[in-house]
């Protein structure tokens, strides 16, 4: 199992939509065979992720929930989520935790 640890923000900067938290460091598991997370807002919980073996599942799930959320891989690396065709979608990287 891979895990992740997204950095605690200092307390006062960001907003509610930001993944990382102002009290605590966030750990995300891989499970086996994953390699991407869509990570919730630290506003709804520490622990609120769903973890992808493909782009394509980790783009849809974040297409279709409706909460705020980002994609990140094992490595650190988050990505947005861009439509190309209806129902197919790819991950643009925009950045490193």
């Amino acid at each position: 199992m891979i895990e992740l640890t997204i950095p605690q923000r200092p307390s006062g900067t960001g907003s509610i939509h930001d993944i990382r938290s102002n009290t605590h460091e966030r750990v995300i598991r891989f499970r086996k065979g994953t390699e991407y997370a869509v990570v919730l807002a630290a506003h709804y919980g520490l622990n609120v992720y769903t973890t992808h073996q493909t782009e394509q599942a980790a783009a849809k799930e974040d297409m279709y929930n409706e909460m705020s959320s980002m994609i990140v891989d094992a490595e650190g690396y988050i990505y947005d989520t861009h439509e190309y065709e209806e129902g197919q979608y790819r991950l643009i990287m925009n950045g490193h935790i």
